[in-house]
C-alpha cells in the first residue's frame, strides 16, 4: 500500500498497470483493490460512505422475497407500501398472482396460434 501511495503521489493520473510493473521489478505483488483503496484515501476518486452497498443489497434482497415484480409492469403504490401490512404483503401476492395469470394466457393463445398454424401446413 505505501509503495502505491508513493507512486500515486508523484502521479495522480499514473494507471494501474504502470504501477504493477514497478510494483513488479521492486518484487512486489499489487492487486486492484490495493490501488482502488490508496486512490480513495489520498481523495482522487469518489467514494460512497461506508455501508451503503449493504444496506441497499438488503434492502432490494427484502422487497424481493415479499413478491417483486420480477420484470413485469409495475404494481400500485399500495402494492409497495413498506409498512409491513400483513394486507399489503397480500394484496401484492394476489397481484402478481394475476399478473403470472395474465401471462400464462398470454403464452397459452400464442402457443394455439402455432398449433393452428402447423395444422394449416
Amino acid at each position: 500500500m505505501e509503495f502505491v501511495i508513493g507512486q500515486l503521489r508523484r502521479d495522480p493520473n499514473i494507471e494501474y498497470r504502470v504501477v504493477k510493473e514497478a510494483a513488479a521489478a521492486e518484487g512486489l505483488t499489487l492487486y486492484p483493490i490495493v490501488y482502488g483503496r490508496a486512490k480513495a484515501l489520498l481523495g482522487l476518486v469518489e467514494v460512497a460512505p461506508r455501508g451503503t452497498a449493504k444496506k441497499a443489497a438488503a434492502r432490494r434482497n427484502s422487497l424481493a422475497k415479499i413478491g417483486g415484480n420480477h420484470g413485469r409492469r409495475p404494481r400500485s403504490a399500495g402494492a409497495n407500501d413498506r409498512s409491513g401490512s400483513p394486507l399489503a404483503s397480500l394484496e401484492a401476492m394476489i397481484e402478481d398472482m394475476r399478473d403470472v395469470q395474465d401471462q400464462r394466457d398470454r403464452y397459452r393463445s400464442a402457443l394455439d396460434e402455432i398449433a393452428r398454424i402447423l395444422d394449416d401446413i
